[in-house]
């Protein structure tokens, strides 16, 4: 494909394990889906274009969630892109269809009937309230220009469910007026679909679920990454923000969906100190992958970026639960304290659930006891990050508290 007229995008891929074969999942310049694989048995389509699209823009995105909208086919999965419907049409729509298997190790192919295009609202306002974007209907999603087509990653349209299996989209949508924000449809398949708005500027930032407001997201010039989304509706991505204690930072965070509409909580970052999983040795969060000089970064989030499966050994009781997900890859900068001696490294590190259940006065993971109580002051006194439990981004007075409140009011 690389010595074609027509380019390729940075493409996605389906495993072996899944599809009977290892396929890769590609777009290209003129409007086609293509897939093949090592042994060259590629095909090519426009099948994924649902009516009235003229062309898909930027990265494909792929998930092996199949939810209910595509029930008319998607036996592999679900993909997912933002999409235009002629080549002077600003894009401003996302579109998906169901994958499913080739016959007799053939390639993957387009479900029929299944590709949806979903056109994003002008206005659109958050249900969680203060925010409206896209007065004029002028709003894109533009995430796909500069370098992303050559260099990835994939892709720019999160695709996940929610806990009824309905279909969830969310992308990132420009708008001069109101600034960057990511807008995330819910439809079913029925054909109703449902907008709001999972990021905005200035939107607050809680230290977790039910948690203290600890800051907003940027209030001008709000970077943010591609989001990815679970199999709970949760949008998860990387943004700049404003702590209501210190300097602007850079932070990972998830978007909880509730019935109240998105709440933003902290994950990760700048600044922040992590016990080391393998050394036991604490570092510093000294850099997390956002943007470049012009764009977003090829390394920082995309929906590729996210095991959306579960681990088994993780308890979940509510969509809310930040086990919600399996985990997540981020690139970021760490620095070590060797004696007095500063040491950089650049990483990729994986964010995710630590096994047992979503109570924090099970801190041993044992079962609540009272060596959870002495565990827990141990890690405190020691300054342990695992004792911030209110996720505060320190430990302080107060995660004392937090914690024997858990403890008392028992999981």
């Amino acid at each position: 494909m690389s010595n074609e007229t027509n380019p390729t995008n940075t493409p996605a891929m389906v495993g072996g394990g899944v599809a009977g074969g290892a396929f890769a999942l590609v777009y290209d310049f003129a409007g086609r889906f293509r897939t093949g694989s090592a042994v060259g048995n590629v095909t090519s389509t426009t099948g994924h274009l649902p009516v009235g699209i003229l062309g898909h823009r930027g990265n494909p995105s792929f998930t092996t969630a199949t939810p209910v909208v595509t029930t008319v086919g998607g036996t592999l999965g679900t993909m997912a892109s933002i999409a235009a419907t002629s080549s002077g049409a600003i894009p401003n729509r996302l579109i998906a269809f169901g994958l499913n298997a080739g016959v007799s190790g053939a390639p993957p192919v387009v479900a029929a009937g299944s590709p949806r295009n979903f056109q994003l609202p002008s206005p659109i306002t958050a249900s969680a309230g203060g925010f409206t974007a896209n007065t004029g209907g002028a709003a894109v999603f533009n995430q796909y220009l500069s370098q992303t087509a050559w260099r990835g990653g994939n892709g720019q349209v999160g695709i996940g469910t929610t806990v009824g299996g309905q279909l969830v989209l969310a992308a990132v949508a420009q708008d001069v007026s109101a600034g960057n924000f990511i807008a995330v449809v819910t439809a079913n398949s029925a054909g109703n679909q449902a907008w709001d708005v999972a990021a905005h500027p200035g939107m607050p930032v809680k230290s977790g679920p039910g948690g203290a407001a600890i800051g907003t997201l940027s209030t001008t010039g709000l970077n943010l990454s591609a989001p990815t989304v679970d199999r709970s509706g949760n949008v998860f991505f990387v943004a700049s923000w404003q702590p209501n204690v210190g300097p602007a930072a850079t932070g990972v965070f998830r978007s909880a969906r509730t019935g109240a509409g998105y709440q933003l909580e902290l994950i990760l970052t700048t600044g922040q100190q992590v016990a080391g999983a393998n050394s036991g040795r604490t570092y510093t969060v000294s850099q997390i992958t956002l943007s470049d000089s012009d764009s977003v970064a090829s390394g920082t989030m995309f929906s590729g970026s996210m095991i959306q499966e579960r681990d088994p050994l993780t308890q979940s009781s509510t969509s809310r639960s930040i086990r919600s997900f399996g985990g997540l890859v981020i690139a970021a900068g760490i620095t070590y304290d060797n004696g007095g001696t500063p040491e950089s490294y650049d990483t990729v590190l994986f964010i995710g659930p630590q096994q047992g259940t979503d109570c924090i006065a099970d801190y041993n993971g044992g079962g609540v006891g009272i060596q959870d109580i002495f565990d827990f002051l141990n890690g405190w006194f020691a300054s342990s990050p695992n004792a911030d439990v209110n996720v505060s981004g320190g430990t302080d007075i107060q995660d004392v508290f937090d914690f024997l409140n858990a403890w008392f009011a028992g999981c």
